[in-house]
């Protein structure tokens, strides 16, 4: 995401808004959502949800039963 948005930035352009499966929360996503508007499919703080959780610990627990040829067959 930093990646993104250095170049966009860099490049002058003007974002309508930021939107993510889910981000993390910490300083530097903070500040994005400061900056710019946006969405995300995981809300932050939402009780009753894990997902959040898991993002944070850049590990979500569906990725344990991913198989890649699965969507990607050879």
């Amino acid at each position: 995401m930093y990646g993104a948005i250095q170049l966009h930035e860099q490049q002058q352009g003007v974002a309508a808004a930021m939107v993510a499966i889910v981000m993390e929360e910490n300083e530097q996503t903070n500040l994005y959502r400061e900056k710019y508007p946006g969405v995300t499919a995981i809300i932050p703080r939402f009780p009753r949800s894990d997902l959040q959780k898991q993002c944070h610990a850049q590990r979500l627990e569906s990725f344990a039963s991913y198989d890649p040829a699965l969507g990607f067959p050879v």
